[in-house]
């Protein structure tokens, strides 16, 4: 990869660069609390988009060291997906936020919205009043998304 580096693009280059941040702020986040962890990582490579072949060894590395420290996490590889995984899979993103809401507490409640949500094809509306505790990773940039 440090070979490569000098060769790739600026902005693979800065993309890299803010993954390597990402990671440090996810790492400082650690311990996270007793909450359901779902991780979806986009595996597909595309060889005629310079870089991305390394950058997705790269980000898989990255998430599977970060869900090593992460106890109960679950990480599903999404071999279809680069980028939009909520485009390319969609009922895998489903299947995360069914997975997780159902071990919240208040997951009932939820699991009827989003039921009802996928039942209109309209996206479900999270807010506090759900207050269902659970974490979700971007795989993309690997944001960490609290939702109470």
């Amino acid at each position: 990869m440090d070979q490569a580096l000098p060769n790739m693009p600026a902005a693979v280059r800065a993309e890299l660069d803010a993954y390597k941040k990402s990671g440090k702020y996810a790492d400082e986040a650690l311990p996270l609390p007793k909450v359901p962890v779902v991780l979806l990582t986009g595996t597909k490579k595309n060889p005629e988009f310079p870089g991305n072949p390394l950058e997705q060894d790269l980000k898989l590395e990255l998430h599977r060291a970060l869900l090593a420290k992460i106890p109960h996490s679950k990480h599903v590889l999404v071999p279809n997906s680069r980028h939009y995984i909520q485009n390319d899979a969609p009922a895998l993103v489903i299947e995360a936020v069914r997975d997780i809401a159902s071990h919240s507490i208040s997951g009932f409640r939820f699991k009827n919205a989003l039921n009802r949500s996928v039942a209109k094809n309209t996206p479900p509306l999270l807010h506090s009043a759900d207050s269902f505790p659970c974490s979700i990773m971007n795989a993309r940039n690997a944001r960490l998304i609290r939702v109470w």
